[in-house]
């Protein structure tokens, strides 16, 4: 079973509370003199006299390398940090944040690090980091500039991550085949088309029949009837004042799909100027409608 992505970046931090320490070689077992001497001959390159010295001071800790760190914490098994880095779904520059959830992966040449952002959408960066500085925390601001690629690991679960810059959010499915858009006006824009059993994270129910939605790295808004959750807002509702042919779209040389009559009650999906849209490809003139 998949480790979701706020128990990793919990696993994580309890890892640096416990005083887990930096030994290259190290996932996550006690330090011993043999063992730091045996890792020496082995990677010599590695173990300068100085940092045996400092191995070696730490006898007796806990300790871990940079992909032990992020292997133990996220409960997946993809060998060292290039191994990690490969099998990231996608692998996004550093330079472009918008993709960042909870839980993702983080890496450089030689080196793996962990992602968190917390509910109110703050992004650190959890590590194992070096045998000078051991497990640290350090701000996206900090850190983030000294890495290369982030992406969601292979086995972890991000169903309603945290998103950076947003925080807590939602997780849902799609319940049919359906469309997120750019605004709350289907004509204004289509940001992507999903299928049925799709999952985005809802940022915020707009309390009028609508969700604004994060998509991969993308946030737009989608109908509340296409999602498969529980209590979110349902359609506003008005009442006809007068007759009305209900069009296909929003002119007036549509064609005709149906007739309403005054005191018809309508779900309003969106208002525009002239037309107002109260079902899939179902609209009325703005004007018939009492406001």
């Amino acid at each position: 079973m998949s480790v979701k992505a706020s128990d990793a970046c919990k696993n994580a931090r309890r890892m640096i509370k416990d005083g887990y320490v930096y030994v290259y070689g190290y996932k996550g077992t006690k330090v011993t003199k043999a063992g730091v001497s045996n890792l020496a001959r082995m990677y010599p390159s590695v173990f300068t006299s100085s940092i045996k010295s400092m191995a070696m001071n730490k006898v007796g800790k806990i300790g871990i390398d940079c992909s032990g760190f992020v292997s133990k914490a996220t409960g997946t098994n993809h060998g060292g940090s290039t191994g990690i880095k490969d099998s990231f779904k996608v692998c996004h520059k550093v330079s472009n944040d918008s993709h960042v959830v909870d839980g993702m992966g983080i890496w450089h040449q030689g080196h793996i690090a962990l992602i968190h952002v917390n509910d109110e959408g703050k992004a650190y960066i959890y590590e194992a980091r070096s045998t000078a500085k051991d497990c640290t925390i350090s701000t996206w601001e900090e850190r983030a500039k000294d890495f290369t690629y982030y992406g969601k690991i292979d086995g972890v679960d991000y169903n309603g991550a945290n998103v950076k810059g947003k925080g807590k959010t939602r997780s849902s499915k799609t319940k049919v085949v359906c469309k997120i858009y750019k605004t709350q006006d289907v004509k204004k824009g289509v940001i992507a088309k999903l299928d049925k059993g799709i999952y985005v994270n809802i940022l915020k129910d707009m309390k009028d029949g609508w969700s604004k939605v994060y998509y991969k790295g993308k946030t737009g808004y989608m109908k509340n009837t296409a999602l498969n959750t529980i209590g979110l807002s349902k359609y506003p509702t008005k009442k006809l004042k007068k007759n009305s042919y209900i069009r296909k779209t929003n002119k007036k040389v549509s064609k005709k799909i149906g007739k309403l009559k005054a005191g018809d009650t309508v779900n309003i999906i969106c208002k525009r100027k002239y037309w107002t849209n109260i079902g899939t490809g179902k609209w009325v003139a703005t004007k018939n409608i009492k406001w």
